[in-house]
């Protein structure tokens, strides 16, 4: 269908329609590169675009990769949550409702965007952890929160009925022979001019202080 024989109101529906195919709201993508350092990736949408002609023809392309990404995390009142980023890892971008430009080059926050794009695959973010269904996450637990690990004695889980902290094997070998160390000092007894006599109260009290710390955290 021609341009000429295409109504008023056809046309401007067609415009508008070309138009919003080229506003982004949000989309799957996986890290191509990423720089701890700066937090900045470069990664590759997997979902194709939708491109309309004025002749009303469809296209679906390839996005192309988008480089200096910000990666955000979790963070507030000093303190982050950050894990490694590597090749491949599912991100979920968003895209700003106006230029970024000026806020990231500057973190005031009073910005006034200078470029008029809004919706626009320069202002891409990229937020970590997203996955398919296809690709999920592996031995979820329901009652605990893990930091997980493929090493199952690496990992670190709290339990979510008491709070306390399940560790890794190494670690948790460790916690155990600290607290034999402190059953060998409970029973241990210091030599005097009266013969062998028990700890002294303070020691005792210390050692029973800390074994009942080891005993809340630990599972």
């Amino acid at each position: 269908m021609s341009v000429e024989n295409v109504g008023l109101s056809d046309l401007l529906e067609q415009v508008a329609r070309g138009e919003i195919a080229l506003l982004h709201t949000g989309l799957p993508a996986f890290i191509v590169s990423y720089d701890e350092t700066t937090q900045k990736a470069t990664v590759q949408p997997v979902v194709r675009a939708k491109r309309i002609d004025l002749d009303g023809e469809v296209e679906h392309y390839k996005l192309p990769p988008i480089t200096n990404v910000p990666v955000y995390w979790p963070q507030g009142g000093g303190l982050s949550l950050t894990l490694p980023v590597d090749e491949g890892d599912w991100v979920w971008l968003s895209f700003g409702e106006r230029s970024l430009d000026e806020w990231l080059a500057t973190a005031e926050q009073d910005n006034e965007a200078r470029a008029v794009r809004r919706f626009n695959l320069a202002d891409a973010v990229a937020w970590a952890g997203v996955r398919p269904f296809a690709d999920p996450l592996q031995n979820v637990p329901t009652d605990r929160a893990r930091l997980g690990h493929p090493d199952p004695g690496a990992r670190v889980e709290v339990t979510k009925s008491t709070g306390k902290i399940r560790i890794g094997t190494d670690a948790a070998e460790l916690l155990s022979l600290l607290g034999d160390l402190i059953d060998a000092l409970q029973a241990a007894t210091v030599a005097t001019a009266l013969g062998p006599q028990p700890l002294d109260l303070t020691t005792q009290t210390a050692l029973l202080n800390i074994e009942s710390l080891l005993n809340q955290i630990k599972e």
